[in-house]
C-alpha cells in the first residue's frame, strides 16, 4: 500500500492561531478567484519509465485550490493496482477513461488538512466541479482489468466531459495607457500591454519589442563581434550569421538581429514579422510604407532603391528614418534576383500581322529574362483583354502575342 500523499508544502496552511478567512483571501490577489495550477507544468502527470503500462508519475509544482498554495516538492508516484489510490475503494476493471485529481479541502483544524492525489473511475467523472474537493490533473485511458495504461490527456476526449482540463490560473501582463521609455532594471523580462494601442510589449535588455504573433526568431551565432543590434545579416556556409549585401546572391538576407549576448558572438534575430531598430544605408531617407531592398554599399542595412546588378526586396517600412534615425519594419526577406536596365515595357499595338489569328511582335530584350508577366488593354474602352495567345521567342528577347482580329488597338504592359 502506497501513500496517496505527496511531499507537500501549503501556503497558508489553515492554523486556527489566525483569522484564516482574511488571510487565504490573499491568494485570491494572484487567481482572480479561480482555482487551478500555476503553470502548464505544474503537477504535470508522465509515464513512470519502469512501469510504463501500470505506473504513472506526478511531478512537482504550484497549484491553489480553496484559496491555499500548495506545493507538492518531489515526484510522486501511484501504481494503478493499489486500490489506496482511487477515491472509492476498488480497483478498476472496466475500460474507459479515469482522472488523476489532486484532492484537497480547506478545513480550519489541527492538524492542517493534507493533499492527496487521487484516481476517479469513468462513473465517478460527474465529481469533478467547481465546488468539488477535486482539480484535474491528467486524464488517462486504460483498459479493462487487470488494466494498463494506453494513453494520458490534458483534456478529456469523451465529447460528453470535453470541457473537463487541466485548470490554469488567469495571470495577466501588467497595463500601460503609453508605454514607458525603455530601462532596463525595472523592464527587463517585462510583459506590457499599452491600452492606447491595443498592443503587447516584451522588455528585452536593452529595448521594448513589440509581441506579434507574425514574428519568429531564433537563437545566432556570430562571425565576427563586429555586428550590432538591427543589422541584416546572411547565414555564412560555417552556420554563423554575417553582415548581408545585395552584390551576390550568397550574401542575401536571411535574419535581423534584435539582441546581442555579453559574449557578443551569440545572439537573437528575427527571420520574419516585426522588428525594430533597423539600420538604415547611409544618404538614404525612409518614409512610412516605403518598399524596402537589401543595400549593396553599406552591408546590413536596407534602402528603398533596387540595387544593382542584383537586388532583393526584404519588408516594408512602419517608421520614417535615416541612416541616424533606425526603423521599424515588417521583415519578409525574398529571393534575390538580378536587376536589369529595365523592369518593364509599356506601349501600344496598332498594327497586326499574319492571315489569322493575328499577331504582333513586341520588343523585351532590355527585360532580361524568359519570364513575364504580361496585361493587355482594349484602347476604345480600357478594358483588359485576353489575348488568343502569347509566346516567348527568341530566348525571351521577344513577346508575340494573337488575337483573332486585326482591328484592335491594344495598349499592354510587360514586366520581368
Amino acid at each position: 500500500m502506497a501513500s496517496t500523499i505527496p511531499n507537500q508544502e501549503r501556503v497558508v496552511d489553515p492554523f486556527a492561531s489566525y483569522n484564516s478567512n482574511v488571510v487565504n483571501k490573499i491568494t485570491e490577489i494572484i487567481t482572480q478567484g479561480d482555482e487551478g495550477l500555476l503553470t502548464p507544468n505544474s503537477m504535470q502527470v508522465i509515464s513512470d519509465s519502469t512501469s510504463p503500462n501500470t505506473a504513472f508519475i506526478v511531478r512537482p509544482g504550484y497549484a491553489i485550490k480553496d484559496d491555499v498554495l500548495i506545493n507538492f516538492t518531489q515526484e510522486h508516484r501511484v501504481n494503478i493496482f493499489d486500490d489506496d489510490q482511487f477515491a472509492s475503494p476498488g480497483s478498476p476493471y472496466d475500460a474507459g477513461y479515469y482522472y488523476v485529481v489532486l484532492e484537497y479541502e480547506y478545513q480550519k483544524q489541527r492538524p492542517a488538512p493534507q493533499a492527496h492525489v487521487k484516481i476517479l473511475k469513468p462513473a465517478e467523472r460527474v465529481l469533478l466541479t467547481s465546488d468539488s474537493p477535486y482539480l484535474l490533473l491528467k486524464v488517462i485511458y486504460m483498459t479493462a482489468g487487470p488494466g494498463v495504461i494506453t494513453g494520458m490527456y490534458d483534456s478529456d476526449p469523451d465529447p460528453s466531459y470535453s470541457d473537463n482540463a487541466r485548470p490554469y490560473l488567469r495571470l495577466y501582463a501588467g497595463g500601460e495607457v503609453n508605454l514607458p521609455t525603455h530601462e532596463q532594471v525595472r523592464d527587463q523580462g517585462r510583459v506590457v500591454y499599452e491600452t492606447s494601442s491595443d498592443t503587447f510589449y516584451f522588455g528585452y535588455e536593452n529595448e521594448w519589442s513589440q509581441i506579434s504573433a507574425a514574428t519568429i526568431d531564433t537563437d545566432i551565432t556570430f562571425d565576427t563581434t563586429s555586428i550590432f543590434s538591427g543589422e541584416i545579416c546572411y547565414v555564412d556556409s560555417n552556420g554563423n550569421a554575417a553582415l548581408a549585401n545585395s552584390s551576390s546572391v550568397t550574401t542575401s538576407a536571411d535574419i535581423v538581429v534584435n539582441k546581442i549576448n555579453d559574449d557578443l558572438v551569440t545572439g537573437k534575430g528575427i527571420i520574419q514579422g516585426y522588428t525594430s531598430g533597423v539600420r538604415v544605408e547611409t544618404g538614404i531617407t525612409i518614409n512610412v510604407g516605403d518598399k524596402l531592398y537589401l543595400s549593396n554599399t553599406d552591408s546590413g542595412r536596407v534602402t528603398n532603391v533596387v540595387t544593382s546588378p542584383y537586388y532583393q526586396s526584404v519588408g516594408r517600412a512602419l517608421s520614417a528614418g535615416n541612416s541616424t534615425t533606425p526603423i521599424n519594419i515588417i521583415f519578409n526577406p525574398r529571393a534575390i534576383l538580378q536587376s536589369t536596365t529595365s523592369t518593364r515595357v509599356t506601349g501600344q499595338i496598332t498594327s497586326w500581322s499574319g492571315a489569322g489569328p493575328y499577331y504582333h511582335d513586341i520588343d523585351v530584350s532590355d527585360l532580361g529574362g524568359n519570364a513575364y508577366l504580361c496585361a493587355w488593354f482594349d484602347n476604345a474602352n480600357n478594358y483588359e483583354v485576353v489575348p488568343s495567345n502569347v509566346e516567348i521567342r527568341d530566348s525571351g528577347d521577344t513577346i508575340r502575342v494573337f488575337f483573332p482580329i486585326n482591328t484592335l488597338t491594344i495598349n499592354y504592359v510587360i514586366q520581368n
